[in-house]
């Protein structure tokens, strides 16, 4: 996002690249307070859910600031299909806390 971003800046779409940059800094600020060591009895799905929110939403953003789906490798609706093994985190280690492993 931080390239795609500068990218849109050098090429004039400053609002575009101002969203991208926005978009960043925000993912990066909730793994940092998301992350599992400061919410011990917190399962990790409920963790994951707004860091996947802001994945997704940056895949959106990137379609809306590039104009067209296809200079990303999505020529159809089926393509977004690819995303979804990007959510078996979820499903596999959703249950689980941090402090189930300090014993």
């Amino acid at each position: 996002m931080l390239i795609l971003s500068g990218v849109l800046l050098v090429g004039g779409k400053t609002f575009a690249a101002m969203i991208g940059l926005l978009i960043c800094a925000t993912a990066c600020a909730a793994i940092y307070f998301f992350a599992p060591w400061r919410h011990r009895r917190t399962p990790y799905r409920r963790l994951l859910l707004p860091i996947y929110a802001l994945f997704f939403s940056a895949v959106g953003w990137g379609v809306w600031a590039l104009g067209d789906p296809r200079l990303l490798g999505i020529h159809g609706w089926g393509a977004l299909l690819l995303l979804i093994p990007l959510t078996i985190p979820m499903w596999t280690v959703g249950n689980r806390r941090w402090e189930d492993h300090d014993a």
